[in-house]
């Protein structure tokens, strides 16, 4: 990916030969630019920028992946898929993972998301489960 431009304000003196009412033009563009330079300068953020939804819950694994279930209502219209974020053990024992935590199957209907199975828990422990919706 290309870098942020060089260019980050246009100078009246960069325009002498331009009318005066270029200067009511100059300002907002400037701080357009100003604002598109210090976003793409490394500070976008995922929660102000793109489309999606965070989520945490807490779960007691089941013995099957099937029994590891949540639903949530939806922010966003039509969700393409969910991510599983983190999946940390409560408690003051941690019991080591086997294998890495998933989300198995989800699905999505009247305007709530329908985790339907999440694979690689513990049977017994409870779970701090986040998830990103996009």
């Amino acid at each position: 990916m290309a870098g942020v431009p060089s260019i980050r304000r246009i100078l009246r003196e960069d325009l002498r030969e331009a009318p005066s009412w270029i200067e009511k033009l100059i300002s907002p563009l400037n701080m357009f630019m100003d604002s598109v330079y210090t976003a793409l300068n490394k500070n976008l953020t995922f929660g102000e920028n793109i489309k999606g939804q965070i989520k945490s819950f807490t779960i007691e694994a089941g013995a099957a992946s099937t029994d590891n279930v949540f639903e949530f209502p939806a922010t966003i219209s039509g969700p393409q898929g969910v991510i599983l974020l983190a999946a940390v053990q409560q408690g003051t024992t941690y019991t080591p993972l086997i294998t890495s935590p998933q989300i198995s199957s989800w699905s999505y209907s009247d305007n709530t998301v329908y985790i339907d199975s999440i694979a690689g828990l513990t049977a017994g422990e409870k779970y701090n489960i986040k998830v990103l919706v996009i």
